[in-house]
């Protein structure tokens, strides 16, 4: 008996790190505390999701992305961001419900037609990397869009996710938008989106997928904070100056690690990032320059490539880089 006791130990630290993964709880609308059903959760820009059963219960095993923030909503309620520690016990989510409003600039769309908004939305969102007929909105209808003729401002939303089908990376992204604006020297938008492969049985389309994604992932955001987590800028292409003096900057000057072992970048000023890497999978084979800008006193980044998008602004080549190039947390070149 003596002897199978380390072994029962081992069995029973197994069951709870795999209990650990698993995310469950019940939704309820804020307002009746009735249960909400058919409710989108899951882990924000992975291909890890689940829907609410009809009582609003669900249950989500995380694959070891419980770091990722948890994303919870519907058509009818808008969809809420619960950052970390979600696996920790059962959870009670209210939701709120949003009616959607037409915004008055609806009304001052100037002689822009909707096939024109559209297309600028489509450029400005989608990114150059959108082939035509290789990238494309599946639902664009859903997409209300809005000119302010006075402002010079182009608006969208939806209150339906809008689904992308990726022909050349090889995934269906379906992204929860919140909200869409560009001016003439600006755009922002901001939401949530998952993933889900495009399956083929064609080796060739296979090996053209890997090929395209390693394109898209190399000088990427994803690639440049994983990089910086593990300490690899150098070795990896990427060398970062002070924007303003252009002097090189060590990375134990912007990166702290705390005691639990997570790692949080500060950053007092804006920083330059150059990129060079010969490379047949991309072409940032020179040297190209993306501007960092802090919005918050520090940002945590995670190893699979994650950080808030809400605490940095970026400028350059990277802040060139729109939907089409956008590749799952769990994407490994």
């Amino acid at each position: 008996m003596m002897k199978l006791f380390p072994f029962v130990i081992f069995l029973v630290l197994i069951c709870h790190s795999l209990n650990a993964q698993v995310c469950e709880g019940k939704i309820i609308d804020s307002k009746t505390l009735e249960s909400v059903g058919h409710v989108n959760v899951f882990l924000e820009g992975t291909m890890i999701g689940t829907v609410s059963n009809s009582e609003g219960y669900f249950r989500l095993n995380t694959n070891g992305f419980s770091s990722l923030p948890l994303i919870i909503g519907t058509i009818g309620y808008g969809y809420i961001k619960i950052p970390e520690h979600y696996c920790s016990g059962k959870l009670e989510i209210k939701l709120d419900p949003v009616i959607y409003k037409l915004s008055e600039v609806a009304v001052n769309s100037g002689k822009w037609s909707r096939q024109k908004m559209l297309r600028i939305f489509k450029n400005e969102f989608l990114g150059d990397f959108a082939v035509p007929n290789q990238c494309e909105i599946q639902n664009e209808g859903n997409i209300n869009l809005f000119y302010n003729s006075e402002t010079k401002i182009l608006e969208a939303n939806s209150t339906k996710p809008i689904i992308i089908k990726n022909k050349l990376l090889g995934y269906e992204i379906t992204y929860f938008l919140e909200h869409f604006e560009k001016s003439k020297q600006t755009l922002f938008f901001k939401g949530h989106y998952s993933f889900s492969e495009i399956e083929s049985r064609d080796e060739e389309q296979k090996q053209l997928f890997n090929e395209r994604r390693k394109w898209a992932y190399y000088g990427s955001r994803m690639h440049f904070i994983r990089s910086l987590w593990k300490g690899y800028l150098a070795s990896n292409g990427f060398t970062i100056y002070n924007a303003t003096n252009l002097k090189p900057i060590n990375v134990q000057d912007i990166l702290s690690v705390s005691e639990d072992d997570r790692k949080y970048l500060f950053l007092a000023d804006r920083i330059q990032v150059s990129y060079f890497q010969t490379c047949k999978f991309n072409s940032h084979s020179e040297f190209n320059g993306t501007i960092l800008l802090p919005k918050a006193e520090y940002t945590l980044i995670e190893p699979n490539g994650y950080y808030d998008p809400e605490t940095i602004t970026w400028y350059g080549l990277m802040g060139c880089q729109r939907v089409s190039e956008l590749l799952p947390f769990e994407y490994q070149p």
